[in-house]
């Protein structure tokens, strides 16, 4: 089954971390980690993503419930440095019920020694549209909710690796998609 993305349409959060790579990866790739940090989660289910094929279930705070299967996998010890002298690692998801999204996490660890984990999403559900529906679903109502959705994904992750406590639910605000 091959699913196909608008490349054009995607959203991304970014956030620097004070933690090096190699810990951060251990987090993100560790079972049951988004009930550590993820601010909308109530459970996460599955195996350690560690390999092609992986799936993991997750359950919001208002009963939605995703599967994530990942579809590409880039473990630190297997990316070489890149040609701006960075290195990195991360992982590919396809996320949702029948329709997917594609999700893509990635901690950069640049050479000046900053860390950070962006995570971007190509969403699946403006794909049956027109081009003039699309733009404006696209960017007046998808994009700045799943930008406010990353945000607070994003943030739950900066504050759990920094302090070791579990993120509270809605901690970063309610999501009129994922709170109750």
């Amino acid at each position: 089954m091959r699913i196909q993305f608008d490349k054009r349409l995607w959203i991304k959060a970014t956030i620097e971390l004070k933690n090096p790579l190699g810990q951060c990866w251990e987090v993100i790739t560790s079972e049951n980690h988004l009930e550590l940090f993820h601010p909308f989660i109530v459970s996460h289910f599955g195996e350690r993503l560690s390999s092609i094929g992986d799936k993991d279930k997750i359950v919001y705070m208002n009963k939605l419930n995703f599967t994530r299967e990942v579809i590409s996998i880039y473990k630190p010890i297997d990316v070489p440095t890149d040609t701006l002298g960075h290195h990195w690692c991360g992982y590919d998801l396809l996320v949702g019920r029948k329709k997917k999204s594609l999700v893509k996490w990635r901690i950069v660890n640049h050479s000046s020694g900053r860390v950070e984990l962006s995570i971007t999403v190509w969403p699946h559900t403006i794909s049956g549209y027109n081009k003039i529906t699309k733009f404006l679903v696209f960017n007046f109502y998808i994009k700045p909710q799943i930008r406010k959705y990353l945000k607070s994904v994003t943030q739950g992750f900066k504050y759990y690796i920094e302090t070791k406590e579990i993120v509270e639910k809605e901690q970063f605000g309610k999501h009129k998609w994922f709170s109750q």
